[in-house]
């Protein structure tokens, strides 16, 4: 199900027709294009409006997962703080060089 288009003459957005980030989609006639921005800025050369979906939860990137499990591998394997701050940047390095080896 689609969404209504609404002439911005006609009917302005309102908070509640923001999206989860306040966003909606404006529609500009000359450019023929839609862009996302804020519900209470529409773009200048806007003509019209839609309700836009919810922006997906953020989630963690490849490098941020690689990270994660790489900071959990040193508190196992090196339970001294000290020992980890020494390590990490040899041990990131040997692993990014084995990614770009591949």
């Amino acid at each position: 199900m689609t969404e209504p288009i609404y002439k911005l003459t006609e009917k302005k957005p309102e908070q509640k027709h923001g999206n989860n980030k306040g966003q909606v989609l404006y529609f500009l006639s000359k450019g023929e294009y839609f862009i996302s921005a804020s519900w209470n800025f529409p773009p200048m050369e806007a003509t019209h409006w839609q309700m836009l979906i919810d922006a997906p939860t953020p989630t963690e990137t490849t490098e941020e997962i690689q990270d994660r499990l790489l900071n959990e591998y040193l508190k196992d394997a090196f339970p001294k703080a000290a020992d980890r701050v020494a390590m990490y940047p040899l041990i990131k390095r040997a692993w990014r060089y084995a990614q770009d080896v591949k």
